[in-house]
């Protein structure tokens, strides 16, 4: 008599243009001594540190409701003229009946260490991304703010009710102090409010978009941005970016970076 026939769960597909690729690497250490590192087990590693319920397949993971994680390794160079390392991947997120067809970001790094590097492009996935995606699936959440749009968002009418999960925010400013005594400090709404007009064309649209935000300032040099919306560039939304990080006091250098997800209203 047969014992239970378990049918094998398939990976889930990989957005053809993500450039992460790789699920390992593998080097040789200063010694000579051949290194060899998992993007899915150090992905695990980190994500159960952090009190998430993970199962490992051979090249992503799944977590509860649904959701299945891909990560890749997309780049790994030294830092020329330096001992350090520079790490750059890719975790694509999937979940049937949200976004079926896969959002994907980026992580960088650079440590002394590879696999250093690349755990820390992991524990900020962890911190400040995973808790948007998680949200995005839920009425509620502990780690992120929503806005809901239900008729009309000024003076466009919204062809459908949609909704905002706001993501934790990442803010480094030289002169921390003079940043906090602002009578209204960076908070988790400051991206979007002030990028709205760019916004209306995804609040307007249909469908899932998960949006990355992040500008810069260094004293004396143009302002750096960077927008994305499931993982592909959008021109739009970083110049509005841009034009935010140029109304910023001057506080030496200052960085900003934030995970969002617009979607309908559930």
């Amino acid at each position: 008599m047969f014992g239970k026939l378990f049918k094998r769960t398939p990976p889930p597909t990989t957005h053809a243009e993500n450039p992460g690729k790789a699920v390992q690497l593998q080097w040789h250490d200063p010694r000579g001594v051949e290194v060899t590192v998992s993007a899915v087990r150090l992905l695990a590693k980190v994500l159960r540190a952090n009190g998430h319920s993970v199962r490992e397949h051979g090249s992503w993971l799944a977590l509860d409701h649904g959701l299945t994680l891909q990560p890749r390794i997309a780049d790994v160079s030294k830092i020329e003229s330096s001992t350090r390392w520079r790490t750059s991947t890719t975790i694509e997120a999937q979940q049937v009946g949200l976004f079926p067809s896969g959002v994907f970001e980026f992580q960088h790094s650079n440590a002394a260490d590879v696999v250093v590097g690349l755990r820390s492009g992991f524990e900020q996935f962890a911190r400040f991304d995973l808790p948007v995606l998680r949200a995005a699936g839920a009425r509620q959440s502990t780690d992120c703010s929503f806005i809901d749009f239900k008729e009309r968002y000024q003076t466009t009418t919204l062809a459908n009710a949609r909704r905002v999960v706001l993501g934790p925010v990442s803010w480094t400013v030289k002169d921390s102090a003079a940043a906090q005594n602002e009578e209204h400090p960076f908070c988790p709404c400051c991206f979007f409010t002030h990028s709205h007009e760019a916004m209306l064309e995804k609040l307007n649209a249909r469908g899932l978009f998960a949006v990355r935000l992040f500008a810069s300032r260094h004293p004396g040099q143009e302002v750096e941005a960077d927008c994305r919306v499931n993982g592909l560039d959008w021109p739009a939304g970083k110049q509005a970016l841009i034009a935010y990080a140029k109304t910023w006091p001057d506080r030496g250098f200052e960085m900003r970076r934030q995970y969002i997800v617009i979607q309908d209203l559930p």
